[in-house]
């Protein structure tokens, strides 16, 4: 919604100084307009407004350069004729707070980007792979999970990456919004970075959930400005990211046989992950179909950190698709169990999924 708005007011004052410039140039000769100071001022607000109005439309990180150099002179041009152009106030009005909603954005984008490089900083990948002895000594219906989704003899993953998109919402009444998500992985040391992009009445909303060295943060801003959530650290926030690293772990098979994961057999088609890591400690429980596929994995979370009690958390599988060779679930829905009742807070598709020498570490 803003995005149309902002544009419709570059278009406006671009539309505006344009046909000023025109107007001049035909009362006059150009020689002699160009000699004018003013008017080298309008000939450089329509080329940054040109330039505004394309960067944005093309979603450029960094269009909001050009957005405030273009509202800064137009404004000075404004108070240079303020009896004939005044009403250009409002145009630079509007511009003035998409800029900084952009700049909010870049800010967040940048932020993002070196949170990415801490969690990959001094790695290096290793060429290990599986083989069938490995899995001996796993409980049974891990051992068989594991020969499911075609491990044995591929390369151990050291770390991945990959793309959701789906819908979510954050309370029981609230609608579904679409949501689109990439995630990286550090399987070898543990952690992730989770960036979503999603929508509140139309309007913009940015997140990102981290977790790396056995610390974990969540960030959600509205216009990537306003913090709706922020929270960091402390040992609630650390054991739930540790939860959903756990679980995630789906996508990636091979991190089962990590040394800072353990296995306890409950029956046949269900299992107990324990994860222990820097000093903290947490579990899941891996639930599989007869065919040996992942049907669900569930545990209790602090589903929010002023919370004196821990919440069921879920993640049921809906289908399952085969990357790089290795068979994974690819259909999910998250919930949380909330006064009794399946909360479904979270829907997604796994679009693409990389590993190792595959992921874009500059993406």
């Amino acid at each position: 919604m803003l995005k149309t708005i902002a544009t419709i007011f570059i278009l406006i004052q671009l539309v505006l100084f344009t046909g000023r410039l025109i107007n001049k140039l035909l009362k006059n000769k150009p020689s002699e307009v160009m000699r004018q100071p003013a008017y080298i001022l309008v000939m450089v607000s329509i080329a940054a407004l040109f330039l505004t109005f394309i960067t944005y439309r093309l979603d450029a990180s960094f269009w909001w350069v050009f957005g405030i150099i273009s509202v800064f002179i137009t404004q000075i041009l404004v108070f240079m004729n303020w009896k004939n152009i005044k009403l250009s106030t409002i145009p630079n009005i509007i511009i003035l707070i998409a800029v900084i909603f952009g700049f909010s954005i870049w800010s967040f984008e940048n932020q993002v980007k070196h949170e990415k490089e801490a969690l990959f900083r001094d790695f290096s990948l290793q060429s290990n792979y599986v083989y069938e002895e490995m899995l001996e000594e796993l409980p049974s219906p891990v051992t068989n999970w594991l020969m499911a989704t075609n491990i044995v003899g591929k390369e151990m993953i050291q770390i991945g990456y990959l793309e959701q998109s789906g819908s979510l919402r954050l309370e029981p009444d609230q609608d579904y919004a679409d949501a689109y998500a990439i995630q990286f992985f550090n399987l070898k040391n543990p952690g992730f970075l989770w960036k979503v992009e999603t929508s509140l009445m139309g309007f913009r909303v940015v997140g990102r959930d981290l977790y790396n060295n056995s610390g974990g943060e969540m960030l959600i801003k509205f216009l990537g400005l306003i913090p709706v959530v922020n929270e960091s650290g402390g040992a609630k926030l650390n054991e739930a990211t540790m939860q959903r690293f756990l679980g995630e772990i789906v996508w990636f098979p091979t991190t089962a046989l990590s040394d800072f994961i353990t296995w306890e057999e409950i029956d046949d088609y269900s299992a107990v992950a324990n994860m222990t890591y820097q000093g903290v400690s947490t579990n899941a429980t891996f639930h599989f179909t007869e065919e040996y596929e992942l049907d669900y994995f569930e545990t209790l979370r602090f589903k929010d950190m002023d919370d004196d009690y821990k919440t069921p958390w879920q993640a049921r599988v809906l289908n399952h698709k085969e990357f790089n060779g290795i068979k994974v679930p690819n259909e999910l829905e998250v919930s949380w169990e909330v006064d009794g009742n399946n909360f479904v807070w979270y829907k997604f598709e796994v679009t693409d999924l990389k590993y190792n020498n595959e992921v874009p570490l500059k993406k």
